[in-house]
């Protein structure tokens, strides 16, 4: 087949096989030979083409991992299985242990190759001499998206193809409107997982485009164009839980208004703004600053007036934003940035709500985060004595939760305490006035994570498997139903 001349040898049969056996050399081979294998078809071939060059075309092989069923990979000295023939009749025969093509993947799907034909009793067989024989298509097909789908922004979606004789890595392409290159190189799995930006713009034209990583072929695309849709917009859990709408001396007008996040991530408040009642202050609203953010389960206070006088205000407020006072019964609104309501309260001075907060030096507090804050049964005139301003004792916790909640009866609040605080294992619970408490730990958002209820002088609640942070103590009066509550730290 090589056309080589000049060389003396045996030929022989064996059960039908040609085979010629090089003796001794009679002169100088020949060279630049050009050998033009005939084109021929399986069918034509007979033993009296044992030996020629030819080239078989659309042959495929019946079962490519028929010798090598994990893999699928050319084992030498094998007969393979050839589509639409009979294996007694034709096959094809890996008859050189040493070509490039052992320990290579089996060609899926019609190929081409030159051939070398043998016979083996009535079998004929062809065999290919070397890699570059063979000429094998190679493809891509892009399973999802194939077209139609809608992919909302954020969302987490996977790609999948299928790779025909081609095993190198893949490039994975966006194309459409907002093309974007999602990998550049990866491992030819058939499989991957996009995480679609936040920003990727909404449009319906897109489609996925997978390639060679190398030279872009081969290359397979969605059949049809997808959709990237926009992400539903979900307020964050931002809540007021205090209000100073009243400081205790008048005269200064220290005012400052809490929010707090009850939410599972941080939360951007660029731009989130504050309004009251009145509907003058819609033009000049009070306007959080870039850098506002909050993460979950952590406060932010806003102070909102001082009277010109900076240097009585109680504490360092994370914001400062002297626009308006805040009234005996008022509404405190807070405001995404593109003007969707948040969380509001309309609140009042008088029964049924607390009326200590209006100049009796307490905070209007909000406890428990995740009480309804716009019922007046959720808020209390706080009891918790934060600092003195013109002698008057202020009771607030800005920037922190409630230690001590005045839902309580006073002979029952001022005798429980909890301790110690910080903790890293036991937390005990003093009562002594023996009531029947359910006594629940909440994390930093809010979700129980340990409960009991007990009427004992001192209870223990085991905290050595809660991983640190911040935790709150929540004990609710079992008949009259009110509730302490206390910021504890694990560490």
């Amino acid at each position: 087949g090589e056309g080589i001349t000049n060389i003396e040898g045996k030929i022989l049969f064996y059960h039908e096989l040609l085979e010629f056996t090089p003796m001794a050399a009679t002169g100088e081979h020949a060279i630049g030979t050009v050998i033009v294998p005939e084109v021929r078809t399986l069918a034509s071939l007979t033993k009296d083409d044992q030996g020629k060059l030819v080239k078989i075309e659309n042959f495929a092989f019946k079962t490519p991992n028929q010798w090598d069923a994990a893999t699928g990979l050319f084992i030498k000295s094998k007969n393979y299985d050839i589509e639409g023939q009979d294996n007694l009749l034709m096959a094809y025969r890996t008859a050189f242990p040493a070509v490039d093509y052992i320990g290579t993947k089996v060609p899926t799907g019609p190929i081409s190759s030159i051939c070398i034909v043998g016979q083996f009793d009535a079998q004929m067989q062809i065999t290919s001499r070397s890699l570059s024989d063979m000429t094998i298509p190679t493809s891509i097909a892009v399973t999802s998206p194939i077209g139609g789908e809608s992919y909302v922004q954020g969302s987490t979606q996977t790609i999948t193809w299928t790779a025909t004789n081609f095993t190198g890595d893949v490039k994975i392409e966006l194309t459409g409107s907002n093309p974007l290159v999602i990998e550049a190189s990866v491992a030819n799995t058939g499989s991957y997982t996009w995480n679609i930006p936040d920003a990727l713009g909404v449009a319906t034209d897109y489609k996925v485009k997978i390639s060679d990583a190398v030279d872009g072929d081969p290359m397979g695309e969605s059949a049809a164009t997808f959709s990237i849709i926009e992400k539903p917009f979900v307020l964050p859990s931002i809540v007021i839980t205090e209000i100073m709408y009243t400081s205790p001396d008048v005269s200064t007008k220290q005012e400052w208004v809490e929010l707090y996040n009850n939410g599972t991530t941080s939360v951007d408040m660029e731009g989130f703004y504050i309004l009251d009642s009145d509907p003058l202050h819609k033009a000049d609203p009070i306007v959080l600053p870039a850098g506002a953010v909050l993460a979950p389960g952590k406060y932010y206070t806003i102070e909102t007036s001082d009277d010109g006088k900076p240097e009585l205000f109680p504490f360092v407020p994370d914001f400062k934003s002297i626009k308006f006072n805040f009234g005996k019964a008022d509404e405190v609104k807070i405001f995404h940035k593109n003007g969707q309501l948040i969380d509001s309260v309309s609140y009042n001075s008088v029964d049924p709500w607390p009326t200590s907060p209006n100049g009796g030096g307490s905070s209007l507090t909000l406890c428990d985060p995740n009480l309804d804050n716009s019922l007046a049964s959720s808020w209390e005139a706080s009891e918790d004595a934060f600092t003195t301003l013109q002698g008057t004792t202020i009771k607030a916790t800005p920037g922190s939760g409630c230690v001590l909640h005045t839902a309580i009866s006073p002979n029952v609040q001022n005798g429980i305490t909890v301790y110690p605080n910080p903790t890293s294992d036991i937390l005990y619970i003093s009562n002594p006035a023996n009531e029947l408490f359910d006594i629940t730990i909440l994390s930093s958002i809010g979700k129980p994570v340990k409960s009991v209820q007990s009427n004992q002088g001192v209870t223990s609640v085991d905290l050595s498997g809660l991983p640190k942070g911040i935790y709150m103590v929540k004990m609710k009066h079992k008949t009259s139903k009110k509730m302490q509550m206390q910021k504890i730290v694990v560490r």
